[in-house]
């Protein structure tokens, strides 16, 4: 009898210790509930949606990848269309800075050249842009460098 009284009483219990697990993993597990306060939301309004904005893109810089001539977009591209090729000069606003050659070194295939600009010593190949320079022609006894279309001989001087 004993037995009976113990297997009433702990029956219970052991039923109630189950039903807490499942009621804890119950929450633990069920997707929370999201709870939005609407009265923190504004409505956007557009004053004027049909008036678009313009904007101007500044393209006025070469290209890095195009080292040899650079390339402007804009306002020169449209002067240069029409029926005859009218030429327009443009006054630089760059002067030659002062340069000399020093010589160059010939290897099998490289041709290097030692170009002094402003008291700064450059190794130069042909083809290289150099500042906005670009070495045209290395010789012996003399480089050629040329600048938005000017064409510039450098002699070669002796070192002191």
């Amino acid at each position: 009898m004993n037995n009976k009284k113990a297997i009433f009483i702990l029956l219970p219990c052991v039923c109630m210790l189950w039903a807490f697990i499942a009621f804890k993993v119950y929450n633990h597990v069920k997707p929370t509930e999201l709870i939005v306060n609407e009265s923190k939301f504004k409505e956007l309004k557009f004053t004027n949606p049909s008036e678009k904005q313009k904007f101007d893109l500044g393209l006025n810089y070469t290209d890095p990848f195009l080292k040899n001539k650079p390339v402007f977009v804009g306002a020169d591209k449209k002067a240069t269309k029409g029926k005859g090729k009218s030429k327009t000069t443009k006054a630089r606003t760059w002067s030659w800075p002062g340069m000399t050659y020093r010589g160059c070194i010939q290897n099998h295939k490289k041709v290097v050249g030692l170009l002094q600009i402003n008291s700064r010593e450059y190794l130069v190949r042909e083809g290289m842009d150099l500042n906005g320079f670009l070495i045209t022609k290395i010789g012996q006894d003399s480089l050629k460098i040329e600048r938005e279309g000017e064409l510039k001989t450098i002699g070669k001087t002796e070192s002191k």
